[in-house]
């Protein structure tokens, strides 16, 4: 069984200036945050369990999905840095450059320079909040989906045809069809 992970990163704090009118409170956002990441993966594993059934009835995985956070007992920073090590992807959300976040995301870029199979980075931001200017140029080639909140129901949905959704989907597609094609070389290696 493949088991994927994937990890969110979001702000479980938010920083509000005490004069800013912001209609949207703290709690909200990490809501809209959690809700955004999970109603992708929800919709990629959907996706994969779908069209892996068609190729290869057999295979078996699943997606485990967590908040980015340290484990009791260790090093913030050590803890986090084992989980990116492990993880297939993480999912930073950078609404409002969260100060926490923004390290996260320097770590996991800079793991993705010295391990084998980094972890990938996908960066979401809520659409209104979003400003491209801000966005650090280091930070300009990695992939970026913005995602509009629905206030009056509570739902999110991406701007851009879901393409956060199509990406993990296709990478997640090649990630389990390799070991079939490895059994694959296997027995036509056998027979040759």
């Amino acid at each position: 069984m493949h088991i994927i992970k994937i990890f969110g990163a979001y702000p479980w704090q938010v920083e509000v200036e005490p004069e800013s009118h912001d209609h949207i409170t703290a709690t909200k956002r990490n809501e809209f945050s959690y809700t955004a990441i999970n109603g992708a993966i929800d919709e990629v594993e959907r996706r994969v369990k779908s069209s892996i059934q068609k190729d290869n009835p057999d295979a078996q995985f699943s997606i485990f999905y967590s908040r980015l956070r340290a484990t009791s007992g260790n090093f913030v920073l050590d803890s986090i840095r084992e989980r990116m090590s492990k993880a297939y992807a993480v999912i930073f959300d950078i609404t409002g450059f969260n100060k926490n976040v923004m390290l996260e995301l320097g770590i996991a870029l800079e793991l993705q320079r010295h391990l084998e199979k980094p972890a990938k980075v996908f960066l979401i931001s809520c659409a209104e909040q979003f400003e491209p200017s801000l966005l650090p140029s280091d930070l300009s080639g990695y992939f970026l989906s913005c995602y509009q909140i629905n206030e009056k129901d509570n739902t999110v949905c991406f701007k851009d045809g879901n393409s956060l959704v199509m990406r993990m989907t296709s990478d997640i597609m090649e990630i389990l069809k390799q070991p079939y094609r490895e059994e694959l070389e296997k027995n036509t290696q056998a027979h040759a």
